[in-house]
């Protein structure tokens, strides 16, 4: 079974994903090339796709993201392309967008996103277990570490699928045994 080993060799890979954390993001503002190589570079071990000047711009026209002072990009900004890069696979800009707003309006920023990409990483490492309920009392918390289950549960199903569908399926009931 080489697509299972496949399989478990990228759960391996997982669990050694490192995310930024807050304070390893740019502390000087950004020209968009540099913001695309620093997000793409980021988050390339998740195979999410590449980000694009396109993308970005999209969400700075949908007011996702705030646009940018002078053609440069801040810490806050790219955060929050970080974010947006991760869970917009599961859900809509706006909703992502509300999500931060509402996580936000009782954390500040750094704070939220050092959880978020904390907590991502922790769950990477435990990829192939079966997920919990998020167990938080607090209301930013809970919202947080739910979306981080949507994403996660998401990006193993869509590998599982991808390796399962290099099998070849059998054609007759002989072959089954």
């Amino acid at each position: 079974m080489a697509e299972y080993q496949n399989y478990q060799e990228w759960q391996t890979a997982m669990t050694m994903v490192t995310l930024p954390a807050w304070d390893d993001l740019p502390k000087f503002d950004l020209y968009m090339d540099q913001v695309l190589e620093f997000v793409n570079d980021a988050l390339a071990p998740l195979e999410l796709g590449t980000v694009t000047a396109t993308m970005v711009n999209n969400y700075v026209k949908k007011k996702v993201v705030l646009a940018p002072n002078k053609k440069k990009y801040s810490i806050m900004q790219v955060a929050d392309i970080i974010l947006l890069t991760m869970l917009k696979s599961v859900f809509s800009l706006d909703v992502i967008r509300a999500g931060m707003n509402q996580i936000t309006m009782g954390m500040y920023p750094k704070q939220a996103y050092d959880y978020f990409t904390g907590e991502i990483m922790k769950r990477l490492k435990n990829i192939g277990e079966v997920p919990t309920v998020p167990q938080n009392d607090d209301s930013a918390l809970a919202l947080i570490d739910a979306t981080i289950e949507a994403m996660i549960s998401k990006l193993n199903a869509e590998k599982i699928l991808s390796f399962a569908s290099t099998v070849k399926a059998p054609t007759t009931i002989s072959e089954i045994k």
